[in-house]
């Protein structure tokens, strides 16, 4: 049975290859779609699955409130471990995690021959976290040497990972390495005690090696301290709900606020919330501020799931509508088989293992198809989700998937099947019709296809639109030809820690500036990034009755700054050179802000907190210091020399002799730090990756539309050439009554142009008010007009045209003999 069956699918689909050849490119396309974006989702999702008890896990987070908006951070402040500890009995753990950024090198066998040092310890992914033990029972580490009641007897023991064992100590087992000692900077001994396995799942929990958070008795100042690294997690007891424990703990911080203020009588407020988020929680969580997290947005996941979805029902339609095109041909076959005693449910099995067939054709072919979307999204695509794997939810999925595609794809044309009466189709030759309703039907598929195509294809327009107004827009300053450096942090360690003078830096500036293809040169913040300081200033005139205050923005500069990015000066002069801060330039944000009647009025002012005012010496226009998402605000350039690592080149001369003029640029720099390498990029394409979402965001839908479009000609075609089948016999009559080829081309094209023009009516409202909404993001933003859509509808309109005229032209040049004989 299933032999005869098989048979009859492979004769069934190499009869009608071109029918069979589009359904299983459609197809294919769908399910390629659907495994990406399943393996995108998974992997989301899979974060910190294999934490025990993660129902009852929780991390603490600090939520502050600045005017008006919420800010989150996902530190706290340090004490806060042991209040929780000590004063809420509801919580079962309490794991803090706090990264430790002064251990700068590993000394490993120090003194004997083979002694090794591991200098570059960030860069090596070290990652020294100071905890507890009940970090590891929390986590839910599996132990290779030592235990966790053990792992921490004194202060000098530490545990390290599998992983990093294995830099220090290759090849040798677990057990032999407890009892070993490193040094870290050279100085600070710690001895293993510990060897835990790494973990295998996705998690925010990075440490790789372990030492003792020392107990000490924190100052009230500290309480009112938070660093985004000072990680804080607990697990509650079972049954204990989380908000009653996150009210506790905030009283707690109340208590000790207001302890702080009776003692130190300070001047600002400080209005700090704790938050207690589920720890499944944690990596959706893109509102937290927070380095080196990786966190995705659930917005963004289910926009993926719907698209996926969308364009796995597209791929269906598209199934139904050409497997229903080809029964009319197939009518006398399964009349003939209905004569000789076939049952409805062997048809309708045949049908079912018809399409069975083709899907899985269909899904061999995604399994390459889904090779060239990675390589062709791999920008946005993370590395780690081609490489994770679940085997279980994989083959489940797929199962899924095939099951559920098959059932949609053939349950209509198997209910159209069991319509098919033998005695009418052997009287006089006569053909099986499909009834106005099932007509409707897939006319209204077709419209739903077309209706998603147009929603993707302005959309796409829209994205576009805006992207190219974000990067091209005047910004206040001249981004083009400018290229900037940044010093690596280990040589910034060395400015800092004054193992290197100051000096060195103007000295490398001035080299730079003696280079022939660089116009100006100057130490500064980058004008737009997403790094920023900002502090509430006040201005300083004793004849106000009140006392002006703003939030102001930093950009550390000198007096090349101006000059490189061709700023506008409007009022008053240059910033003095400095090693420190003494004087302001202000924009007119700014000027607004502090209450200056003009930029002129504002020179010789001061701003600035109680203890360090300095005069405004000069003004300049605004532009653009943050992303588009948000409005210019108040921002001062500072002379602060000693706190800018940047260098910010203007070339000069015939973009061909840039290339030159960048190699010079790394030849005398690497003669001044050749330890430390650094990257040259120009300024625009730094810029343009800050939109790099956007940029992720414009390619998936780019592609998206080609895809919808295409699946849904594919349909197209199988209606058109379902209709010109039907009316063979009218046209061939027509012909013969002297009609031309355009006329027999607009017989059958009208039809199907209205209902492109309706799904193009349909999308219209829908698209504008999704895009009106993502355009409510961007402070600065496009108008929405009647362009893209106008564009849009014709790019449809021209695409389904060149798919009817097809089988349309062909239909009315057949010779209309063929199709009268039978009359």
């Amino acid at each position: 049975m299933n032999n005869l069956l098989l048979k009859s699918a492979i004769r069934q689909l190499w009869k009608n290859k071109l029918f069979s050849l589009l359904n299983i490119i459609g197809l294919a396309i769908g399910i390629t779609s659907c495994w990406v974006i399943f393996k995108i989702v998974n992997y989301e999702y899979s974060f910190e699955a294999g934490v025990p008890q993660l129902d009852r896990t929780y991390r603490i987070i600090s939520q502050f409130k600045n005017d008006g908006k919420d800010n989150y951070n996902g530190g706290l402040a340090k004490p806060f471990y042991q209040a929780i500890r000590k004063e809420i009995p509801g919580v079962e753990l309490v794991a803090p995690a706090f990264r430790n950024y002064q251990m700068e090198s590993v000394t490993i066998n120090k003194g004997q021959k083979n002694q090794k040092l591991v200098e570059d310890f960030d860069e090596a992914e070290g990652n020294v976290t100071e905890t507890t033990s009940d970090y590891f029972k929390l986590v839910g580490y599996k132990w290779l040497a030592g235990s966790p009641e053990k792992a921490f007897s004194t202060a000098n023991d530490i545990v390290l990972t599998k992983k990093r064992a294995a830099i220090y100590f290759p090849n040798q087992a677990a057990q032999g390495l407890i009892g070993k000692t490193i040094f870290y900077n050279d100085s600070i001994p710690k001895t293993v005690t510990g060897i835990i396995d790494d973990l295998g799942f996705n998690t925010e929990f990075n440490g790789t090696e372990f030492v003792l958070l020392k107990e000490e008795v924190y100052p009230l100042n500290v309480w009112t301290n938070t660093n985004g690294t000072d990680r804080l997690y607990i697990r509650l007891k079972d049954g204990v709900k989380d908000l009653p424990i996150q009210a506790t703990i905030n009283k707690i911080g109340q208590k000790k606020w207001q302890e702080f203020s009776q003692e130190k009588k300070p001047k600002f407020d400080y209005n700090r919330k704790v938050v207690v988020m589920p720890l499944k929680d944690s990596h959706f969580a893109v509102h937290i501020k927070e380095w080196y997290a990786e966190r995705t947005s659930k917005t963004v996941i289910y926009g993926l799931i719907a698209v996926a979805a969308f364009l796995m029902l597209l791929a269906c339609i598209n199934y139904i509508n050409l497997s229903t095109a080809q029964i009319p041909a197939r009518s006398k076959d399964i009349g003939v088989r209905k004569t000789l005693g076939s049952s409805q449910g062997k048809l309708v099995s045949q049908i079912i293992f018809e399409s069975l067939l083709t899907i899985a054709i269909a899904l061999v072919c995604s399994v390459f198809l889904t090779k060239l979307a990675f390589f062709y999204f791999q920008e946005m695509i993370p590395e780690k989700v081609k490489d994770f794997t679940s085997s279980t939810t994989s083959m489940l999925f797929i199962a899924v998937l095939l099951t559920v595609t098959t059932l949609i794809s053939s349950a209509y044309p198997s209910w159209l099947i069991k319509k098919v009466q033998p005695v009418n189709l052997f009287r006089a030759g006569k053909q099986f019709q499909i009834g106005k309703t099932q007509i409707n039907l897939r006319k209204t598929l077709i419209v739903f296809q077309f209706f998603i195509a147009q929603f993707f294809t302005v959309s796409a327009l829209i994205i576009g639109q805006q992207l190219s107004y974000t990067l091209n827009k005047d910004m206040g300053f001249d981004k083009n030809a400018v290229v900037t450096f940044d010093l690596p942090s280990k040589l910034i360690n060395k400015f800092y820690e004054e193992k290197l003078d100051q000096s060195k830096k103007q000295t490398l500036l001035h080299e730079i500036q003696k280079i022939k293809g660089v116009s100006a040169a100057s130490i500064g913040s980058k004008p737009l990034s997403n790094n920023y300081s900002s502090s509430w200033f006040h201005r300083q005139d004793p004849t106000l009755k009140e006392k002006i205050s703003s939030d102001i923005f930093f950009k550390n500069a000198d007096p090349n700054y101006i000059a490189v990015y061709d700023m506008k000066l409007i009022a008053g002069n240059n910033l003095p050179q400095s090693d420190t801060v003494n004087a302001y330039i202000i924009n007119e944000s700014a000027v607004k802000a502090f209450g200056f009647k003009s930029p002129q009025d504002a020179i010789g002012k001061s701003i600035g907190q109680e203890d360090s005012m300095f005069p405004i010496v000069g003004v300049i226009k605004d532009f653009h210091a943050q992303e588009f998402y948000k409005e210019i605000t108040p921002l001062a350039l500072r002379s602060f020399s000693r706190g800018a690592y940047t260098f910010n080149m203007k070339l000069s001369g015939n973009s061909k002799e840039w290339k030159t003029s960048i190699e010079a640029i790394n030849k005398i720099y690497a003669r001044f730090f050749p330890e430390y390498p650094i990257e040259v990029k120009f300024y625009d394409e730094t810029i343009a990756s800050l939109y790099q979402k956007e940029q992720n965001l414009a390619k998936l839908i780019n592609v998206s539309t080609i895809v919808a479009v295409l699946i849904g000609c594919l349909g197209l075609f199988g209606l058109i050439t379902l209709a010109a089948f039907q009316r063979s016999k009218e046209i061939g009559i027509r012909k013969v009554l002297g009609a031309s080829i355009p006329s027999i081309f607009h017989l059958l094209a009208k039809n199907f142009v209205q209902l492109i023009l309706i799904s193009i009516l349909i999308a219209a409202p829908l698209t504008w008010w999704t895009c009106s909404k993502w355009l409510e993001d961007f402070y600065y933003r496009i108008d929405l007009t009647a362009t893209p859509f106008i564009l849009g509808a014709g790019l449809a309109l021209f695409a389904a045209v060149l798919t009817i005229s097809f089988q349309s032209i062909k239909a009315a040049i057949q010779n209309p003999v063929n199709s009268l004989r039978d009359e």
